[in-house]
């Protein structure tokens, strides 16, 4: 059975799905806004273990912005003395890499 979209020359013709718990989504989520790129790019540029470029617009700034809003408040939240959750650690050294890329430039 030919499908409506397989009719078209399309590049990009093979569907791949995954499943994801709702925290993977939230940080795929938090992920893609501050890579400036869509859910699909990022996704797979990511599984072919390409390089991720990242490039300086406000749209990226304010997905920063409001990570480490998030980061700040998830700290003061912490207790002295206790360890932070590894999902923010994930989290936090995602955004300074992108941080660093985008004062480096």
């Amino acid at each position: 059975m030919t499908r409506h979209y397989e009719t078209y020359n399309r590049k990009r013709n093979i569907f791949c799905g995954f499943r994801l718990s709702p925290e993977e989504k939230e940080r795929l989520k938090k992920y893609v806004a501050m890579s400036g790129m869509t859910e699909r790019d990022y996704i797979s540029q990511r599984a072919l273990q390409e390089e991720i470029v990242v490039v300086g617009n406000t749209r990226i700034f304010k997905a920063l912005k409001d990570q480490f809003e998030e980061i700040i408040k998830e700290l003061r939240r912490i207790q002295t003395g206790e360890k932070p959750d590894e999902e923010l650690i994930k989290v936090l050294n995602f955004s300074l890499r992108i941080y660093e890329g985008l004062n480096n430039k």
